[in-house]
This record gives C-alpha cells, structure tokens and sequence, in this order.
C-alpha cells in the first residue's frame, strides 16, 4: 500500500514537473498568490529550487496563482521524494493533507488537516499496513490514539487536549 502511495506521488510529481516549469525565484508572491515577474499574470505550472550541483531541492505547483502542492526532496543522488504537501484551494498556503516518506524504511505519515489548517488526524503505515493513527486538535492530542505493536497487540490511548486520560490494550 505504501509502495503504490510512493509510487503515485512521484508520477505526479513527474507529470508536474514536465509543464511550464520556472525558478522559484521568477516569480513573486502578491495576497498568497504567485505571479509572474515578467509579466505579472498569475502563474501556473511548477517552481523549481535547484542548488548549484543541480539537486532539484524542492518543488512548487501552482494554477491561476494558486499553490496546489509542494514536493521536497531527499538530497540524494536520484530524486526521491521526502515530502508532498497537498494545500487548500480555497485557502492558499493552508495545508489540507501531508505526506512524510522515510528515506531508509517503507513508511509513511499521513498528516490530515482541517479546513483553518490545524492538525486533525495522523496515520502511519509500515509496508502497507497501518502502524499508528491519533486524533488532533491543533497541536495537542486529542482523541483516540492507536499503536499497533510488532507483535500483533494493539493498544488504544485516550487524550484530552494533550492529556492522557484512558489506557486500554487489546
């Protein structure tokens, strides 16, 4: 499941990357929204922040002005990547779901968010299955929060705006 995840990000990513394509720094940003230096329209397409060896640092996708997603990457030999966010259309620069990859493992984090852009919920998978997932609100804990051990045994916490109110093993 991880795999195919992965997989699917970095086709769009790629697909992304083959547009209109510009450095970051050819554009400015007016209200939350990225125009063109040259001409001022609002831009679409991807930014591209590249170091001097030419490692593709990170990546910026916009339409009509709008970010869409940013993709940050490994800095590897090959372009992998680290990192995906997926923001708000109705609300630029607000993060809607965050995608966080390991670099030496088959995890990922999943990072879900509400409308306003405060942390909601958070998964996790090792290989596919899912290893941990917790309620939030904001920043704190709150909610359910549910391991899922080596061995099989799963435990459930419950939190109350950070504190840990319940502890229960299944």
């Amino acid at each position: 499941m991880a795999r195919i995840i992965v997989i699917l990000l970095s086709l769009i990513s790629l697909t992304a990357y083959a547009q209109d394509s510009l450095d970051i720094k050819s554009v400015y940003l007016e209200n939350n929204i990225a125009y063109r230096i040259k001409n001022g329209n609002p831009y679409s397409g991807t930014l591209v922040k590249k170091r001097k060896n030419g490692h593709i640092v990170y990546t910026e996708n916009y339409s009509k002005g709008i970010i869409l997603t940013k993709n940050l990457y490994f800095n590897t030999k090959t372009r992998k990547l680290a990192n995906r966010t997926i923001y708000n259309k109705n609300r630029p620069f607000v993060p809607k779901k965050e995608f966080v990859l390991n670099l030496s493992s088959d995890t990922i984090e999943i990072k879900y968010f509400t409308e306003k852009g405060s942390k909601d919920f958070v998964e996790q998978f090792e290989q596919g299955q899912l290893i941990y997932s917790c309620e939030y609100n904001g920043k704190k804990k709150h909610g359910l929060e549910t391991c899922h051990n080596e061995d099989g045994t799963k435990q459930i916490f419950e939190y109350n705006m950070g504190k840990k109110i319940k502890n229960k093993v299944e």
